[in-house]
């Protein structure tokens, strides 16, 4: 959980001036902003760092930071979804899915008349030659 990802975290990084910071960044944009990081350009990023207190920089490394999170959790998603279709293969889940198994053994044999006597007929017998 979040406890995992503050270890992975440098020291300092979640201390609680750099949380006040991030909060005073995040409530110095506007509403539209906040739903659409992708339109802060310059000048807004200047009214930000000015309305929060904080430097440009601080602004710019915040918006980089939620851009990297944002890129992260997006291919996260998509390989928990590559991960369910792969499961729904054989309905079983995980790697047996591949095998059309279901992970239930060996998929089903029938049709294969003639396989017996080709092994041998499972008297002990090695397999036929063709020659």
């Amino acid at each position: 959980g979040f406890s995992k990802i503050t270890k992975q975290l440098p020291t300092g990084a979640l201390s609680d001036g750099r949380i006040k910071q991030m909060e005073a960044i995040v409530l110095s944009m506007t509403k539209k902003e906040r739903a659409k990081p992708i339109i802060i350009k310059a000048p807004r990023r200047k009214r930000i760092a000015n309305g929060s207190g904080t430097t440009l920089l601080q602004v710019n490394q915040l918006l980089k930071q939620f851009g990297q999170m944002q890129k992260m959790m997006k291919s996260k998603g998509k390989m928990k979804d590559m991960m369910k279709q792969l499961g729904g293969l054989g309905g079983g889940g995980g790697m047996e899915g591949l095998m059309g198994g279901g992970g239930k053994g060996m998929p089903d044999m029938k049709g294969m008349d003639g396989l017996e006597d080709l092994l041998g007929g499972g008297k002990g017998k090695g397999p036929k030659m063709p020659f």
